[in-house]
């Protein structure tokens, strides 16, 4: 994440997420957490981590629409414990 002082005038963000079709498209693994600090947009309503989960609701919901094997897993606030019980998921499923 980038944070500037800088004024800015309102912009639209566009983001093209583009595979061929012949390629293999494989597991797409979305790992999203909570921010510890997230700051405010001076002048918006809105903060850079609203943005940011925001943008990674839009990347998931592409993923979707194109088809493609997907999975958000959302670990809150204390991120390495969340990532603990997700490597315990994946081992658990990969012993069954």
């Amino acid at each position: 994440m980038i944070a500037t002082n800088a004024h800015y005038t309102d912009f639209q963000l566009r983001v093209d997420f583009w595979i061929d079709e012949a390629a293999n498209s494989g597991v797409f693994l979305q790992i999203t957490a909570d921010d510890s600090v997230d700051l405010p947009i001076p002048g918006r309503a809105c903060s850079f981590g609203v943005i940011k989960a925001i943008q990674a609701r839009g990347d998931f919901a592409v993923l979707g629409e194109r088809r493609r094997r997907a999975l958000r897993v959302h670990v809150g606030s204390d991120v390495a414990s969340g990532l603990a019980v997700l490597e315990r998921a994946v081992y658990q499923s990969l012993e069954a």
